[in-house]
């Protein structure tokens, strides 16, 4: 045992002398390598994150869509579709529009003006059977998303 601690000390001790430090090659290559591989690791890293970014923030986006869909079906007495349209007449009798325009999805009432519900849409589908209406969206980016809201009717609708 005594043998084989004194071989290794005597080895290390070998090491440490012959040891001078770093040289400049050393140095050169260590820097090297690190300007070639920093870009496409930041690279590599910014696109996961806009990628997550991207997708969290349009999952937000329809999340209030749908909520606010939502929040609107419940105020109106009487719902309508097509395939393109969602009429909707509220209990001040103003007639509340929701439809596509160019890559966004507008609130217009009584077909004036209109505000902005979702931003970068493809194409939405509308399809309404008795008490079920199926909301189907394509985004630009390919996702597709779809909700069934279920319509109360009024008090002095016969069911």
């Amino acid at each position: 045992m005594k043998k084989t601690y004194q071989k290794l000390s005597a080895y290390l001790s070998r090491c440490h002398h012959h040891n001078k430090g770093f040289t400049l090659l050393s140095v050169l290559l260590s820097l090297t390598i690190f300007l070639v591989v920093v870009p496409y690791l930041s690279q590599t890293l910014l696109h996961f994150s806009k990628i997550e970014k991207y997708s969290l923030e349009e999952e937000i986006s329809m999340t209030t869509f749908f909520h606010f869909l939502q929040r609107e079906l419940y105020q109106s007495e009487n719902v309508d579709a097509t395939s393109k349209t969602l009429l909707m007449q509220n209990d001040v009798n103003e007639l509340i529009v929701i439809d596509q325009y160019e890559s966004a999805i507008r609130r217009r009432v009584n077909f004036t003006g209109h505000e902005i519900l979702l931003f970068n849409v493809e194409s939405i589908f509308f399809q309404k059977e008795d008490i079920k209406l199926e909301v189907q969206v394509k985004m630009l980016e390919g996702n597709h998303y779809e909700r069934t809201f279920y319509i109360l009717p009024s008090p002095g609708e016969e069911k």
